[in-house]
């Protein structure tokens, strides 16, 4: 059972869960520090309502440029990121998203960001997802 719980940004276990993952968000997205803003979309992925993944998106019009989308290597089975990017479609819709990019600057997120349907954008490392 999949669902998402809204980030607070100031929150004890938000500062935690950044904090113990920090390096292998740093290997992935070249950074730890991810601070949310009024344009930010920002949510934790749970999977029987175990803390999986992460997600942080700042939002520009129609289009929601993704910063963060983080799953513990516990459960990298693809299956949290099928549950953000085919089940909570309508909660990206319902908030005015027609179009969600990504980039990649690691081999591995490039092979995820194909495997959820992303497109790229001329050079190897921008993506879209049309919703």
């Amino acid at each position: 059972k999949f669902e998402i719980l809204t980030i607070d940004q100031h929150s004890e276990f938000y500062n935690k869960f950044m904090d113990y993952n920090k390096k292998e968000i740093r290997k992935f997205f070249m950074t730890e520090n991810f601070n949310l803003t009024e344009n930010s979309l920002g949510f934790y992925i749970l999977r029987n309502l175990v803390t999986t993944g992460i997600f942080i998106g700042e939002k520009k019009g129609n289009i929601l440029e993704v910063k963060l989308d983080y799953v513990i290597p516990a459960y990298r089975d693809f299956k949290t990121g099928k549950f953000v990017y085919d089940n909570c479609l309508d909660f990206f819709r319902k908030k005015g998203i027609t179009r969600i990019t990504a980039s990649a600057k690691h081999l591995e997120h490039h092979n995820y960001l194909i495997k959820m349907g992303f497109k790229s954008i001329a050079e190897r490392d921008y993506y879209y997802l049309d919703i």
